[in-house]
C-alpha cells in the first residue's frame, strides 16, 4: 500500500529477507496554464498527474524550478519570465517521471506603429503601402477593410502591400 521496506520471514527459519516495496512513479497529465505569449511576465505553472511526493521538483527543460507540493496530483512552479523570451517550445519534467509535456510559447501578435503613405487622395492611383510595426513573420497578411492585399515581407519590423486603385 506504502513505498517502504518489508521483512520476509519462513515460519522456523532463523533469517529474514528484505523486500523493497517502491513507490509509483510520478506522471504527467496536464499543465495549466500550457501555453503563454512569448515576451510576457513569470506566472504561476500548475502541474497535474500522479504520484507525487513532497520531494517532486518540475523542470523547465534542463532548468530546475521553484517547486511547491500541493497533493499527491498536483505541483506548482514559478516560471521567470525569462523562460517565455523567445517564442517555441518547452519541455515540462518533474523528477522520476517517464513522461513529460509541452509547454506551448506563442509569438506575440504583430502591432503596426505608422503606414506610409498614411493617406491617399480619393480615385487615385494604386499604389505600394509600407506597414511598420513589430512582431511580423512570414506569413503575415495585409488586409485593408475587408479585402485580402498582395503582401511583401520585409522583416519583423516591415510589410509592404498592393493597394489597387479600385480600394481608394
Amino acid at each position: 500500500a506504502t513505498a517502504g521496506a518489508s521483512s520476509v520471514t519462513v515460519s522456523g527459519a532463523s533469517n529474514s529477507a528484505p523486500f523493497t516495496i517502491i513507490a509509483p512513479s510520478p506522471t504527467i497529465a496536464g499543465l495549466s496554464p500550457a501555453s503563454a505569449t512569448a515576451g510576457s511576465a513569470a506566472f504561476t505553472l500548475t502541474v497535474n498527474g500522479d504520484n507525487f511526493t513532497s520531494a517532486t521538483t518540475v523542470s523547465w527543460g534542463s532548468t530546475s524550478l521553484a517547486t511547491t507540493y500541493v497533493s499527491a496530483s498536483q505541483l506548482t512552479a514559478a516560471v521567470p519570465a525569462s523562460l517565455i523570451a523567445t517564442a517555441g517550445a518547452a519541455s515540462v519534467t518533474v523528477s522520476g517521471a517517464s513522461n513529460s509535456a509541452s509547454f506551448t510559447i506563442i509569438p506575440p501578435p504583430p502591432t503596426i506603429t505608422s503606414l506610409s503613405p498614411a493617406s491617399a487622395t480619393a480615385g487615385g492611383a494604386a499604389f505600394t503601402l509600407t506597414v511598420n510595426g513589430a512582431n511580423f513573420i512570414s506569413t503575415t497578411t495585409v488586409s485593408w477593410g475587408s479585402t485580402s492585399l498582395a503582401t511583401t515581407y520585409i522583416s519583423a519590423s516591415q510589410l509592404t502591400a498592393a493597394v489597387p486603385a479600385s480600394l481608394i
